[in-house]
């Protein structure tokens, strides 16, 4: 069984919980927007580079071999809202959004476009990361979350569910 991400149950009529953005959400993606066509500037860069969400999704996305942009790490510092298990859950959609367009750097252009309807809400990143949940053995080296084996972040390979 491959596990889903956030993209998956987006497109495939699962968990579609959306919610307008709030007015700053709204201020941010704008300003993303700008910076993005205009140039990041380098205290932009600087926050990505120690913001502990923006950290754990290059963690993430470096065991699969994807990149990112700054742009896209910015939006993912809000959208987490501080919560490693959102950072999770959204490096693996990345992970899926490079597969899914062919190549291994995630843009801006390629977040957007792969969420046109909007983003996920709090509860549909919860109900995600309660899916990927397993037994734990710690004989066979197996975690209580699947996200934390380096098979799950393997591109195109299944992994194995343990229930």
């Amino acid at each position: 069984m491959k596990l889903k991400s956030l993209l998956d149950e987006f497109s495939h009529g699962g968990m579609s919980d959306r919610a307008p953005m709030t007015e700053e959400e709204s201020r941010m993606f704008m300003s993303i927007t700008m910076m993005d066509m205009q140039g990041i500037p380098p205290e932009a860069e600087k926050l990505t580079k120690e913001a502990p969400i923006c950290l754990i999704i290059d963690s993430r996305l470096e065991m699969a071999g994807v990149r990112t942009t700054v742009a896209v790490l910015l939006w993912m510092d809000i959208v987490c809202d501080g919560n490693p298990g959102n950072a999770v859950m959204w490096a693996y959609t990345l992970c899926h959004i490079a597969e899914k367009r062919g190549h291994n750097t995630v843009t801006w252009d390629d977040l957007i476009m792969s969420f046109p309807n909007g983003f996920p809400v709090e509860r549909t990143l919860r109900q995600c990361w309660e899916a990927q949940k397993q037994r734990p053995d710690s004989k066979k080296g197996i975690p209580d979350n699947k996200m934390d084996m380096r098979a799950s972040w393997e591109l195109g390979v299944e992994c194995e569910v343990v229930s």
